[in-house]
């Protein structure tokens, strides 16, 4: 096998007898050996190779032929984005190097209704097995073919080089290097290099590198572009696009955009959510169209709606240092945080004249405008008391809750006064038996109880001012 124009030797080339699809590849000295069973008085050969023109010869008999091949140009045939698949780790290590190279030089492709495999090049299918589009394929370990319309069945990998259209189940895996529209089934991993529209669910990983549209759930892992439907996973889920659905993972999710819900374990993160974020721990967005619901909320923007949680975190929003006195702890700051209609409170307080007793506290408000430059708030905070000297380890509930009411006015941008009146409820298991007293708050109110089990219950009426910057 030569070049027609330059008369050097061709290696690699592919030579298929068209019927049967017996096939063989030249080899360095351009010279090759293919044994056809003739069922007719002629034979009819196909020449091809990657970048040479495609050449038929019909012979009677044969016993030696000599052939040249006129090189096309490289544009002609752009290969490179349809034989992707072929690169991968996983791909090359099933296929035989014989199958992937005839694949890159055969153009022809082939329908089937039934294909039966050991392995790749080792089947009904034969070395063209990547030529060949089949309605039911079974592989026994595993399977090389052009595509599938219809079901294929691998026990172990199932490879398509192209399109995949009805079921595909793989006991470890299945590689598709078109769109797959149906449902994949593997034990470990999917990978589609094209749209997917259907179902996606492997043990472990799913990776599609364009657009998903219907269902991805796995194990461990799900990675796509867009999904338009729902990416469920046990432990991370990313789309480098948007997700416009429903994004469910134990540990991360992750999205360029998200218009629909995202739920995690742990962490959410995009870039723009229209919908609701939900996680155990963290949810971070640029701009936030909804909700966020999670122990650390954190956002840029609120177009609208609210975070929800223990801390939240507006960049545009509302941030405000306050120095507070009250009747219960004279020295007092507190930090809030997040939307006006809705923020975190985080506070700290010490009274020095009863042993230096302190307390921390966490709770939520909302303020709203009342008139020009006045505003109100209502707050629950939950503030636990600390006694320096009382023994630390132990732990009984001393826990005071108060619901303050308060009107402010607006001093400047960045500063206000405030005061009003709160009511506290007071809950303590604390005991000292020589005062025959509860609690470390001498707070007289107008209601006191004492349960079977030791919980001191007792409510009063108080007061907040404060300064806030």
């Amino acid at each position: 096998m030569k070049d027609a124009e330059t008369g050097e030797v061709i290696q690699d080339a592919t030579i298929y007898e068209v019927n049967q699809l017996d096939a063989t590849l030249t080899n360095t000295r351009g010279e090759f050996d293919l044994t056809v069973k003739a069922k007719t008085d002629y034979l009819t050969f196909a020449i091809s190779r990657e970048n040479y023109q495609d050449t038929i010869i019909q012979v009677s008999s044969i016993s030696e032929m000599s052939v040249s091949l006129k090189p096309i140009k490289k544009e002609k045939r752009s290969l490179s984005s349809r034989f992707e698949i072929e690169t991968k780790k996983l791909v090359k290590f099933f296929t035989p190097d014989e199958s992937r190279r005839n694949a890159k030089n055969v153009t022809m492709e082939e329908d089937r209704f039934f294909q039966f495999s050991l392995v790749p090049m080792v089947g009904t299918n034969g070395k063209l097995s990547g030529q060949i589009r089949n309605n039911l394929s079974v592989n026994l370990l595993a399977g090389y073919a052009y595509g599938v319309n219809g079901v294929e069945l691998g026990g172990f990998y199932n490879i398509d080089r192209r399109e995949m259209k009805g079921v595909q189940i793989g006991g470890f895996g299945n590689a598709v290097g078109g769109e797959s529209h149906g449902v994949q089934l593997a034990g470990f991993l999917n990978t589609t290099k094209g749209y997917t529209n259907g179902v996606q669910a492997a043990g472990f990983l799913n990776i599609v590198t364009d657009d998903v549209k219907g269902v991805q759930a796995a194990g461990f892992v799900n990675l796509s572009k867009k999904v338009g439907g729902a990416q469920v996973a046990g432990f991370v889920n990313l789309a480098t696009k948007e997700v416009n659905g429903f994004q469910g993972a134990g540990f991360v999710n992750m999205a360029k955009s998200a218009k629909g819900v995202q739920t995690s374990g742990f962490l959410n993160l995009t870039n723009e959510v229209d919908g609701a974020q939900i996680s155990g721990f963290l949810n971070m967005t640029k701009k936030l169209k909804g909700v966020q619901i999670g122990i650390v909320n954190i956002a840029d923007t609120v177009v609208h709606g609210v975070p929800i949680g223990l801390f939240s975190f507006v960049k545009s929003g509302l941030h405000q240092l306050a120095i507070e006195h009250n009747e219960f702890m004279p020295y007092h700051v507190a930090f809030r945080s997040g939307v006006h209609q809705f923020y975190s409170v985080l506070s700290a307080g010490i009274d020095p004249s009863k042993d230096n007793l302190w307390q921390y506290g966490l709770g939520f408000g909302s303020q709203f405008n009342l008139k020009k430059k006045w505003y109100g708030n209502v707050e629950l905070v939950a503030h636990s008391i600390q006694n320096p000297e009382r023994d630390q380890h132990n732990d009984e509930l001393n826990l005071l809750n108060r619901l303050n009411l308060n009107v402010g006015y607006q001093i400047g941008k960045h500063l206000s006064i405030n005061a009003g009146p709160t009511l506290n409820l007071y809950l303590t298991k604390v005991y000292d038996s020589s005062t025959d007293t509860y609690g470390d708050l001498n707070q007289s109110g107008f209601y006191e109880s004492i349960t079977d089990d030791g919980l001191h219950l007792s409510a009063w009426v108080g007061y907040a001012a404060s300064v806030r910057f």
